[in-house]
């Protein structure tokens, strides 16, 4: 059918209309034409069954195209499930991000914030560009902070502390690597290791001096000192090696070498059943000293003091820490013990430093730990300390007082259970010493008199010789050359590697 169309569109009524309804001309049909000011515009009444393919009406219902809004300033994309924002955005509920570009969003000059409750007081994660504002933000190559009110995994150049508005319970110093924790801290392990005994070194702040605190290392020879600590000197003469009381040192003792230069080394006793035992990895070696040193050596050996068939870990330049305690600076270094395993006779792992100041050069804190970073040194009790070095050396003298075969003397060195009323020369004597701990196997004996004679015993009235050692590394006997009213002596093991 035909339609006539009004000539005159402001005559109509509605003006510019040509509908059912509309006069003095109405449309035949059921459709209402617009003049657009060059032609009519048909607009078709749409019947309510065409809604549900044409809107998305209530939740459930799903859009399969596109959806732009403005002028490209939020493009969602249904295809990948992307969205694009050209300004902030502001969550109310808890909002699940998949994948954020944060390279392409400082670009851009975006922000995102996820937030739970009042945006201005409770915000979880806060994302903005350079130069915005906002006090909890992470940026790429800025020094912001990163909050999480929650579980979340973060690397940051800035702070992460809780906001103003809460108690700061938790406080994480990015640029210095450091942390507060107000409540309990529960971990497995520490650098990949475990929390206690971390250091590896036996006596490695120097307290423990069971052969003397004053000791003359010979020139060109190894020289035990301090209980686990060989001296090979190379100075060109023997030295002077005591125990250094120094209350601005980290551990208030240290090991003080006149004329110094030399190795200053520890033996650390392998795992014979793994051979490598706990050594594998990276581990940090670290210690304090008054003087500059050369470098570290480290090595797997056969014994302590033998170079043969050894094997030399590569150990990198030490490195000053930026760590000082009065006159004490403190170096360290960190070796990767997987780049080599010991031969099947070595026994030990020795680990020092080598110096030539050619001056009196003090060092304390020895610390070798897991991981890749110097921790403080571990403060173990000073008993504990003993026990363990116990194991390689022990002695019944105390060096408290001077064996001058003096009754005093004579009376501290008894041996008790020892004695009997028959002074005959022709009976023998037998006194037991039990070790305080296991000894690493079974050790060399050695015995003194009171008033000092080597390889002689007291047996009242005066010395007799020894007739017999025999030790095991739990105890050992003492037979004398004859026999008196009490046995005294000093009793010496050594099972060092």
């Amino acid at each position: 059918m035909a339609i006539e169309f009004p000539a005159n569109p402001a005559a109509q009524t509605p003006a510019n209309t040509f509908s059912p309804t509309s006069t003095p001309l109405a449309s035949p049909n059921d459709v209402t034409y617009t003049w657009d000011g060059v032609k009519w515009e048909a607009y078709k009444k749409l019947d309510p069954s065409d809604f549900d393919d044409l809107f998305v009406e209530v939740a459930g219902d799903d859009m399969t195209g596109n959806l732009t809004l403005g002028t490209d300033n939020i493009v969602l994309d249904a295809g990948d499930g992307s969205g694009t924002f050209a300004g902030s955005g502001n969550f109310a509920k808890t909002t699940t991000i998949g994948e954020f570009d944060e390279t392409s969003a400082t670009a851009i000059g975006t922000r995102i914030g996820v937030y739970s409750g009042n945006s201005a007081v409770q915000t979880k994660i806060s994302i903005a560009a350079a130069g915005s504002t906002g006090a909890y933000e992470v940026i790429a190559g800025t020094t912001r902070t990163i909050q999480f009110s929650g579980n979340g995994i973060a690397n940051f150049g800035g702070d992460l502390v809780d906001p103003t508005a809460y108690k700061p319970n938790i406080k994480l110093n990015g640029p210095l690597g450091s942390g507060v924790f107000v409540g309990d801290i529960q971990s497995t392990s520490q650098n990949g290791g475990q929390l206690g005994f971390r250091n590896q070194i036996i006596n490695g702040g120097f307290h423990v001096f069971q052969r003397g605190t004053s000791t003359i290392a010979t020139n060109v020879a190894n020289t035990f000192v301090a209980d686990r600590w060989i001296l090979n000197n190379n100075s060109g003469s023997n030295t002077t090696v005591t125990q250094n009381d120094d209350p601005s040192s980290p551990t208030g003792s240290g090991l003080a070498i006149f004329n110094a230069s030399g190795f200053l080394y520890t033996p650390l006793e392998l795992d014979l059943a793994s051979r490598q035992g706990r050594f594998t990895g990276a581990y940090t070696f670290s210690f304090y000293s008054t003087q500059p040193v050369n470098d570290v050596n480290c090595e797997y050996r056969d014994t302590a003091t033998s170079s043969t068939n050894r094997v030399v870990l590569t150990v990198p330049p030490l490195v000053a820490t930026g760590v000082t305690s009065g006159a004490w600076i403190q170096y360290s270094t960190t070796i990767d013990f997987d780049q080599a395993v010991p031969n099947l006779d070595n026994i030990c792992l020795i680990i020092g430093v080598k110096f030539n100041s050619g001056v009196t050069t003090a060092f304390t804190a020895f610390q070798l730990e897991p991981g890749p970073v110097a921790t403080p040194f571990e403060h173990r009790p000073i008993s504990t300390e003993l026990a363990m070095c116990q194991r390689y050396y022990y002695t019944s003298y105390d060096g408290s007082y001077p064996l001058d075969g003096s009754v005093s003397t004579i009376y501290n060195l008894v041996i008790a259970g020892a004695a009997t009323p028959n002074s005959s020369a022709a009976v023998f004597e037998v006194g037991t010493i039990h070790f305080p701990v296991q000894m690493r196997v079974t050790p060399t004996i050695k015995v003194i008199a009171p008033d000092g004679t080597l390889n002689e015993y007291y047996a009242s009235p005066g010395n007799v010789t020894v007739r017999g050692l025999y030790p095991t590394k739990d105890r050992t006997l003492v037979m004398t050359n004859g026999a008196g009213t009490l046995l005294s002596g000093v009793v010496s093991a050594n099972a060092e590697m």
